[in-house]
């Protein structure tokens, strides 16, 4: 368990450090472009947004913590793109933040968490 703990620290500062600053295809204005883009540009912002969800799904699990957001059972990824659509539409202003961050605020507030939300 202390190795498993030592490898996800290590993993941890590897992504903060200077060297893996954020890039500009890291931000929210450029995953806004891409999923009102080509196809091609659309399959990426789909891939994307899985990944995030993924990612922070199974942060969650993996050190017990609360949800930042709870998705129904089975959303369609078209569904949760829609509501980053309208996230990217309403708060231009922060298109200079990372994606990441910012789809995971989009979720929190299209699907909070309730007592009987299920994630």
């Amino acid at each position: 368990m202390k190795i498993l703990a030592a490898i996800i620290m290590a993993a941890g500062l590897f992504f903060i450090s200077p060297a893996f600053a954020m890039q500009a295809d890291d931000t929210a204005a450029y995953l806004c472009d891409s999923c009102s883009g080509s196809t091609e540009d659309q399959l990426f912002c789909l891939g994307y947004i899985r990944g995030v969800i993924n990612t922070f799904d199974g942060e969650t699990e993996a050190h017990m913590a609360r949800p930042v957001y709870c998705l129904p059972t089975n959303t369609p990824v078209n569904d949760i793109k829609a509501v980053w659509d309208r996230y990217c539409g309403n708060h231009q202003k922060d298109h200079s933040a990372r994606a990441s961050s910012l789809l995971a605020v989009a979720l929190a507030r299209a699907y909070p968490c309730t007592a009987t939300a299920a994630h």
